[in-house]
């Protein structure tokens, strides 16, 4: 009598409720599930939002001449950080890091990382600036004009933007040099791989060929 060949991959269809795994690939499941459909609306929708809301602000503050002061150009630049991310992180987010990049980190999906981290730590560093603007306002009334200036203003938006690049560039190099590190590694670390149970009279596991990046 031959031995039975089962596969457990309960742990498999846990893990994304959109994706299923076949011939130890994971690609979309044909009926998904309510859940996988309400997580779709809504980061779909989040986006829409999002990229609606920060481009009205952004053709208000051009548009009007009246909101033309240095406290509105860096809400100007925090609007266009947040639209970036609407239109550059979100769709690919969706589309990416719900699939391959879920599993299994390709270069593309450390560009995406890198914008990811790029726009929302612009994002965090112009709402510092702005904290900075409006301490000034309310605690130095009389001395704001002179001290926070366009020119200054200019100065705190390139200073927020270049430190944020400069972020975002160290995520893909030092990611790349993970992944390079790992692979010369001749001893596999059996901790950061996805084990699929099988079982032949007694169950006993193996490690999957695709390798996983451990959280």
């Amino acid at each position: 009598m031959e031995p039975e060949l089962t596969l457990n991959i309960t742990e498999v269809t846990k893990m994304h409720p959109c994706y299923e795994m076949d011939n130890f690939t994971y690609i979309l499941t044909s009926t998904p599930s309510v859940m996988c459909v309400l997580l779709y609306v809504f980061l779909i929708s989040l986006s829409v939002v999002t990229v609606c809301g920060n481009f009205l602000v952004i053709i208000s503050i051009i548009y009007f001449k009246q909101l033309h002061t240095p406290t509105n150009y860096l809400v100007l630049s925090l609007a266009v950080a947040d639209l970036l991310v609407g239109v550059l992180v979100f769709p690919f987010s969706i589309a990416f890091s719900l699939s391959s990049c879920l599993y299994y980190e390709h270069l593309f999906c450390k560009i995406r990382g890198s914008f990811d981290i790029t726009l929302s730590t612009c994002s965090i560093l112009n709402l510092c600036c702005i904290s900075v603007d409006r301490y000034y306002a309310v605690c130095q009334p009389l001395t704001y004009r002179a001290k926070i200036t366009h020119h200054v203003v200019v100065i705190m938006i390139i200073m927020s933007w270049g430190v944020s690049a400069l972020i975002g560039i160290g995520v893909i190099i030092a990611g790349k040099e993970e992944e390079e590190n790992v692979y010369d590694n001749s001893v596999p670390n059996l901790s950061e791989n996805f084990f699929i149970t099988v079982s032949i009279g007694s169950n006993w596991t193996y490690p999957n060929i695709y390798p996983t990046k451990s959280l």
